[in-house]
């Protein structure tokens, strides 16, 4: 066993003869058995599109081997990588190579966004550097929209990973990773806006939290 999330169990094995994972939705004891058995069919579905469609928009990520939807698992490419949260945190990249990673991620985002994609969990520890590349893995909450607030709050989520993780490297990685968003993506700058709202709004609950709390 690879990981053990609350949605699914992650192995790796052979996939004949082939390195691969299989990501295993486990039933939720709390739920109705057979809502919980169509919810995981359902998010299984979903993720294997989300994949090939991924793949055929332009971005690197693993490809989709095989599917049971019976069993709610996905057989997945293994990519032989690392983590870019720990590539950043044990300093393995340069900082030049690693700005061109997050531009890369921000060319392969507005791929994803402008294809009606969204990713639904785009932190550094979601993203696997292999050959100098970034590969994005793990859709599992993913979701086809072409909503704004969606594509904004994907990038809120990646600059908060930034800033909590690899607040050391913060500005220029998110610097980098908005120049690719912005050189792939026409409508970059609506998202853009859209995103600055969406962090003023947590800071407006945030601030009204502080005030009940001092009261």
């Amino acid at each position: 066993m690879l990981a053990k999330g609350a949605e699914a169990h992650v192995y790796y094995g052979l996939w004949i003869t082939r390195p691969a994972i299989m990501k295993l939705r486990v039933p939720k004891k709390w739920r109705c058995p057979e809502l919980d058995l169509r919810l995981r069919q359902l998010r299984t579905k979903l993720e294997a599109k989300l994949l090939s469609s991924a793949k055929k928009a332009g971005v690197y990520a693993p490809t989709v081997l095989y599917v049971s939807l019976k069993n709610t698992y996905l057989i997945i490419e293994f990519i032989d990588g690392l983590l870019l949260r720990d590539a950043l945190i044990n300093k393995v990249l340069s900082r030049t190579e690693a700005r061109e990673i997050a531009r890369r991620v921000g060319i392969f985002t507005a791929r994803l966004h402008r294809n009606g994609l969204i990713h639904g969990d785009l932190t550094t520890s979601n993203i696997i550097v292999y050959k100098g590349k970034p590969v994005l893995i793990d859709f599992g909450l993913g979701d086809f929209s072409t909503t704004l607030e969606d594509k904004g709050t994907e990038l809120v989520v990646f600059e908060k990973s930034l800033m909590s993780i690899h607040y050391d490297m913060y500005e220029e990685l998110w610097n980098a990773f908005i120049e690719g968003y912005s050189l792939e993506y026409a409508d970059a700058d609506i998202v853009l806006k859209r995103v600055k709202e969406i962090k003023m709004r947590g800071r407006y609950v945030e601030e009204r939290r502080i005030k009940r709390f001092r009261h």
